[in-house]
């Protein structure tokens, strides 16, 4: 599991890739990210944001999952459920970095 700060590179190289969120009692399910964005306000943190879709079967609580992928290292990252849609779930990421990160 990777400790350390996750950047807007981290998901951006990929966009439409497949995740793996596993929540804290071990079930697994499939996710797409589906867009990640980059925002600065001024003054304030550069964050970024990530929308995940699962699929009818994915979680619908919000909280910490460990989210994987082949080539990404898990990671905790705080999902909140944002809507269902005609086929699943979708999942919002917020990410704040203080540094310019």
């Amino acid at each position: 599991m990777t400790d350390r700060q996750l950047t807007f590179e981290d998901f951006s190289a990929r966009l439409n890739g497949r995740f793996a969120i596993q929540d804290e009692n071990g079930r697994v399910s499939e996710v797409v990210l589906t867009e990640c964005t980059r925002q600065q306000l001024a003054g304030g943190p550069a964050s970024f944001t990530l929308l995940f879709r699962g699929g009818s079967d994915a979680p619908v609580a919000q909280g910490i999952y460990l989210v994987s992928a082949d080539d990404f290292e898990p990671a905790p990252i705080f999902l909140v459920p944002v809507g269902r849609t005609s086929d699943g779930v979708e999942y919002h990421a917020v990410f704040n970095h203080h540094d310019g990160g």
